[in-house]
């Protein structure tokens, strides 16, 4: 097994830079489907869900860094 020697761990739940291009992917989505529409509540409750695991990250990752 070849393990590259940049190999590092990381500890977050999700990549910071490409959820926020998912959320501005389902935003347009959204308005595209329309706000109201059954796919629009889901693609608006997929984008919830996602902001809310960034701000979680965004919480923890001071106390991380503290401990460090």
């Amino acid at each position: 097994m070849n393990r590259t020697p940049f190999e590092r761990r990381d500890d977050r739940l999700v990549d910071e830079k490409n959820a926020q291009l998912v959320i501005g992917v389902l935003g347009f989505l959204i308005r595209l489907a329309g706000p109201y529409s059954s796919i629009g509540v889901i693609l608006q409750q997929a984008r919830s869900e996602i902001i809310s695991l960034l701000r979680s990250q965004q919480q923890a990752t001071p106390e991380i860094r503290a401990a460090a």
